[in-house]
């Protein structure tokens, strides 16, 4: 059995739940999992099959904490603090986790983002215009340019921006660390430090922090829910930046590295609507 000391369990939940990226929020469930539970092999296979057997999420956000528990993992074999004995094992246990029936990933059907999870334009308009909030929209404006996840932009690091004239380089940090570049115009930019006027990072909050991810989260769902009478989340931003440009018959690829995505194919599997009319469909017909 891979297992590590109980005595270092406390510690390394510690590590894993400190890390902030896109899984920050996803890694929460596994360490509550370890809470009356050792860190070893048989508790991390429980876990991903009580995953596999819960009601409670779709097969995308299984997925998703899934890629959390191994980011982690292999997060801490680079830090050290595994020990040799999991380090050396633990690819090899990790592709066991894919391979067997009871732990392996469920399929997802990757149907296109519809319109319920998108934004028009005229409704981002709408939310800009009836938030009483200039940081709030801020964060609206800037997810919406940049296409990044809410957790990305609350941990953007002032250092992370480089100005390029009409333009500003940003580095962000994705999920399982994975890193990427996104411009914003530099005109949002200066909005954004002279709403915020963090001395650290670029969306801070008074006390010098970052903003935790929920807060703005929770903002623009009750904002949504207030001006457009619906279930809107932050993340629905990021939808619509890519459904805009996919539309606007930009490049895939260059919309696809905007979002982090792993491949060209992910994109076009949930932005691509296109669809034959039925002229177009009963046009060869013989």
């Amino acid at each position: 059995m891979i297992e590590l000391p109980a005595t270092r369990k406390r510690a390394l939940t510690d590590a894993i739940s400190s890390i902030e990226d896109g899984y920050s929020a996803h890694i929460r469930d596994f360490v509550k999992w370890l809470s009356d539970r050792d860190l070893n092999n048989q508790s991390i296979i429980d876990y991903f099959h009580s995953l596999n057997e819960s009601s409670r999420y779709a097969a995308s956000t299984i997925r998703i904490k899934r890629a959390a528990v191994k980011a982690r993992l292999r997060q801490l074999q680079v830090m050290g603090g595994l020990g040799s004995e999991l380090s050396e094992r633990l690819d090899q246990f990790l592709a066991d986790l894919d391979r067997s029936p009871l732990t392996r990933a469920p399929k997802v059907d990757t149907a296109p983002i519809g319109n319920d999870k998108t934004l028009t334009r005229d409704e981002i308009i709408q939310l800009l215009n009836r938030t009483r909030s200039d940081r709030l929209r801020m964060f609206i404006r800037a997810l919406y340019a940049s296409g990044c996840r809410i957790s990305e932009l609350c941990n953007i690091h002032l250092d992370d921006c480089e100005d390029q004239g009409g333009a500003v380089k940003i580095r962000v940090m994705g999920k399982g660390k994975k890193e990427r570049f996104i411009r914003l115009p530099a005109v949002l930019f200066d909005e954004i430090r002279k709403t915020f006027n963090g001395s650290t990072w670029l969306f801070e909050t008074s006390n010098g922090k970052p903003y935790n991810r929920r807060y703005p989260s929770d903002q623009i769902a009750a904002l949504g829910h207030r001006v457009l009478g619906r279930k809107i989340s932050a993340h629905v931003l990021r939808h619509s930046f890519a459904t805009a440009h996919v539309k606007a018959g930009h490049d895939l690829s260059a919309v696809s590295r905007a979002l982090g995505h792993s491949s060209i194919g992910i994109t076009a599997s949930f932005y691509v609507h296109t669809a034959l009319s039925d002229a177009e469909l009963f046009d060869i017909a013989v």
